[in-house]
């Protein structure tokens, strides 16, 4: 079953990184659309949600990943995977995905690679395998971390502060392993990263200036960070984290020296 669908985008003027998420829901509409088309009643996994409005149980369904691939502070390709993989009228909906319309998007998309997770192929250029990744869009925190009454961090034993970035990211890893849906091992090592540095030397940008609310899209605490996470041993992406995550923030990278094409 395919697993994930990596898109080139094309367009007048690409929208920068700080918008991924705008780029994201638009993506996800146009998915919907196709999927409709092809005379698709339901589908959990492209939607995230079934007919009652339920979120789809830990993070299976679509993950909709806007990236900045050549380091110029703009959105050039579009991962779109589901730990579940799709259906054959899913796939087809994905692979007739060729233009993204919506608000100040208008992009058009050319299909350059569909894998199986359960083959090699070419996903690692898509996805990434490393054991050191970085991040490549803002992680929103869905919770505020916790400080006592005077002011001072709560601690983790491990001297973190209690849902602070780096606790809230080794909360959700562990909590997705325990539910089977993604076997990540704990990390060895979490660190803050002051900004996002573009490889191409275009300067860096603020992780606070990256597009974060979503329509009805829940609450969270707004507040935004960069991460640097090392596991035991490489792991294949995508890894995304945090509020937003389907639709292309909390998004990592295979830090300097990980497998990326």
């Amino acid at each position: 079953m395919v697993s994930g669908v990596w898109y080139r985008l094309h367009g007048a003027s690409l929208p920068p990184v700080t918008e991924a998420l705008m780029v994201g829901e638009v993506a996800r509409r146009a998915a919907l659309a196709h999927f409709g088309a092809l005379g698709g009643s339901s589908s959990p996994v492209l939607a995230g949600h079934h007919g009652s409005g339920k979120a789809r149980w830990q993070h299976q369904h679509a993950f909709y990943l806007p990236q900045d691939r050549d380091g110029d502070g703009r959105v050039d390709h579009l991962l779109i995977y589901a730990i579940a993989g799709f259906s054959p009228t899913e796939l087809a909906a994905l692979m007739r995905l060729e233009r993204l319309y919506g608000g100040p998007v208008d992009l058009r998309a050319e299909v350059l690679l569909a894998w199986d997770d359960r083959g090699s192929g070419g996903a690692g250029a898509a996805a990434g395998l490393a054991a050191t990744w970085e991040s490549a869009t803002a992680l929103i925190l869905p919770r505020h971390p916790k400080r006592r009454r005077d002011g001072t961090p709560k601690l983790t034993p491990r001297g973190e502060q209690l849902d602070g970035p780096e606790d809230q990211l080794r909360r959700e890893i562990a909590l997705r392993r325990e539910a089977g849906v993604q076997g990540l091992p704990d990390p060895v090592a979490v660190s803050r990263l002051e900004r996002l540095a573009l490889p191409t030397g275009r300067g860096e940008i603020r992780w606070q200036d990256f597009l974060w609310r979503r329509p009805g899209g829940g609450s969270a605490s707004g507040l935004a960070f960069g991460l640097r996470v090392t596991f035991p041993y490489p792991v294949p992406g995508p890894l995304a984290f945090g509020y937003g995550c389907h639709f292309g923030l909390g998004q990592f990278r295979p830090a300097s020296g990980g497998s990326e094409a």
